[in-house]
């Protein structure tokens, strides 16, 4: 029997199910995989826990766990977790998304983070990676980082973590400050005739991953000009676009 389970459900569900054990300590994936069921509705998951008894962690398993989901500086390896269940449910195509970075002035001061007994901070700024779905309307932020520039070295890491959870990456979008054009020119896009770099988790030459700026930035610069009568050669001009 369990070999029958074994493809369909969990160790622990099968546990429950053949009733081998009453309680069981629910893994890391396991709640992952029950969180991504409550995102497509309470009470669909709720049918299926209360109603057809099926082996899931309770509503407030979830919320336990979501109380402490890692949520500290850098790549957010918890919710990557989340999205690589997500995707399973997703075409291939929709699993296809943009990359967009933006840093965001934030209040300088400290404050204490109790679920890791830290204080955090003062900061001036913070960096925010989203990813967005190209063929399908979701998005998630999945990097921060404070008083921290956007580096070749964290793109390339995000974008193989990504791969690992099948979630490719087509492209990068940013706006024009100075901090993210030193980015691009670490990843060699700068020229407009060749707006793309390689992508690093997938070994086949032809496979890119298109730089794109910020199109309502970049019309705002351009405007901002035209409002002081500036006059700039083409190449300033394409530098922006």
């Amino acid at each position: 029997m369990k070999n029958m389970l074994k493809n369909t459900l969990s160790s622990n569900q099968i546990d429950l199910i053949m009733k081998e054990k009453k309680r069981v300590r629910w893994t890391k994936d396991e709640v992952s995989s029950a969180m991504t069921l409550r995102y497509f509705g309470k009470r669909a998951y709720d049918y299926m826990l209360k109603d057809l008894n099926y082996p899931l962690p309770s509503i407030s398993t979830l919320q336990k766990y979501a109380r402490h989901i890692n949520l500290r500086e850098g790549i957010l390896e918890d919710v990557l977790v989340f999205m690589g269940n997500f995707v399973t449910s997703l075409k291939r195509k929709d699993a296809k998304c943009i990359l967009s970075f933006d840093e965001m002035k934030i209040q300088y001061t400290i404050e204490y983070d109790s679920s890791v007994d830290e204080v955090i901070g003062p900061h001036n700024y913070i960096q925010v990676v989203m990813a967005r779905g190209v063929f399908k309307n979701w998005k998630q932020p999945i990097y921060i980082g404070f008083d921290k520039k956007m580096t070749r070295e964290i793109l390339v890491d995000i974008i193989k973590k990504l791969h690992n959870k099948a979630i490719n990456v087509v492209g990068v979008v940013s706006d024009n400050c100075s901090s993210n054009i030193s980015c691009w020119k670490e990843l060699g896009v700068l020229d407009f005739r060749a707006p793309y770099f390689e992508h690093p988790a997938i070994w086949i030459y032809l496979a890119k991953s298109v730089k794109m700026y910020d199109v309502q930035q970049s019309f705002y610069l351009v405007l901002h000009l035209l409002h002081y009568d500036v006059t700039c050669q083409m190449k300033k001009i394409w530098q922006i676009l």
